[in-house]
């Protein structure tokens, strides 16, 4: 996500440095509010969405 390598469509996207603080802002505000954990892999830090079903 923080790469930014999401498919947007058509929206038009942000110069990349205010994408770029967007996109951090975003993944802190998922994290912070408990929706999705941070888990270190091979690949790097990846988003978890648990599942609560």
């Amino acid at each position: 996500m923080l790469a930014g390598q999401l498919n947007f469509g058509d929206i038009q996207r942000l110069p990349p440095r205010q994408e770029a603080i967007a996109l951090r802002t975003m993944n802190q505000t998922l994290v912070d509010h408990g929706f999705c954990l941070t888990q270190e892999t091979d690949a790097g830090p990846m988003l978890v969405f648990p599942s609560y079903a």
